[in-house]
């Protein structure tokens, strides 16, 4: 189910780059209005109110810290798939064939390590390795 979730969004992947300027446009933006000292504050007329916590920097600093996680996804994604090491036998070199397979629709280092943990559980595969930038995935 979170296959078919994930790769309806894959589309995204090509307007990356925009939507990380993007991201880091409004947060700059948001932090230098929290940051900014007000100048039009009528002082006669202040009050000690705390802000709600969604206009709180706190609140800026989790959203932050979410964007950024956010943003480096496809580089720490391996970490969620197990270690597919495979108990070794030996094999005769001659006996080992290597096939490569077009892959449509990997888009990101996620993608890669995705199609090598689900190719590693497969019997009499030796080892995969795939690569989103050719669209290739030899084992």
């Amino acid at each position: 189910m979170v296959d078919i979730i994930a790769s309806t969004a894959s589309w995204i992947e090509t307007f990356r780059l925009y939507l990380i300027g993007l991201t880091t446009l409004i947060l700059r933006f948001a932090w230098s209005q929290k940051l900014k000292p007000r100048k039009d504050i009528d002082y006669e007329c202040e009050t000690n109110e705390k802000p709600k916590f969604i206009q709180s920097k706190m609140f800026l600093g989790i959203e932050t810290t979410c964007a950024i996680m956010m943003l480096a996804f496809p580089y720490y994604s391996g970490i969620f798939y197990p270690n597919t090491e495979k108990q070794r036998i030996a094999v005769d070199k001659s006996d080992i064939k290597t096939t490569a397979f077009t892959i449509h629709g990997m888009t990101c280092a996620s993608c890669n390590e995705h199609v090598n943990h689900e190719v590693n559980t497969l019997n009499g595969i030796v080892n995969s390795k795939a690569s989103y930038e050719k669209r290739k995935c030899h084992y």
